[in-house]
């Protein structure tokens, strides 16, 4: 109503996530929820696991997760990570989630991948059968990224992350990558 009622300070990043606080802030507020009370609430919002979370860091390089496997979710996160480590080199690892979604966006996986260096893993089938010409292979090829198995992901992340470039490294996708990217950086964090 044209008052300033003062400052929020989030713990997320992104865009995505000033918007989602806005929208919140504007229920709240009709609802007549103090805004006190709604600043401590949005101060202390941690995000859903698997959103942007962070999952170890050295002193040259801070690892990410999240579930995006969407074009749409991809782009929000990785120009989130972009905008919050502005002078850091960023470095995707993604598992494509279905056959048939990553049919049907292709040309949006592309477009969102390609400007960011990145490892393209075999695409989840979440009990899809393969499409032909669908391949985890072919989106690396067309989107300018490199194809890896899961098998050879830590040694060929330990390659890129050489160098004197500070990095950030984020794990997209919702199949089994959220299993098995959590091992692969406890391991870099220990090596």
């Amino acid at each position: 109503k044209g008052d300033r009622l003062g400052e929020i300070e989030l713990n997320v990043m992104g865009r995505h996530n000033i918007y989602n606080a806005l929208a919140a802030s504007a229920v709240a507020l009709e609802s007549d929820i103090d805004f006190d009370l709604l600043r401590e609430a949005l101060r202390d919002f941690k995000n859903a696991e698997r959103r942007l979370q962070k999952l170890g860091e050295t002193k040259k390089v801070v690892f990410y997760e999240d579930y995006g496997h969407h074009p749409r979710e991809i782009k929000a996160v990785l120009e989130a990570l972009k905008e919050f480590y502005p002078e850091r080199e960023l470095i995707f690892v993604f598992q494509p989630h279905r056959f048939t979604r990553t049919f049907y966006l292709w040309k949006d996986f592309v477009e969102v991948l390609k400007p960011y260096k990145g490892i393209i893993v075999p695409i989840y089938p979440a009990s899809e059968e393969p499409i032909p010409n669908i391949t985890s292979k072919r989106l690396a090829k067309e989107s300018n990224s490199l194809y890896a198995e899961e098998s050879e992901v830590a040694n060929l992340l330990k390659e890129l992350l050489k160098g004197e470039t500070s990095k950030v490294v984020v794990f997209l996708g919702a199949g089994s990558i959220g299993r098995w990217s959590k091992k692969i950086v406890k391991n870099l964090l220990n090596s």
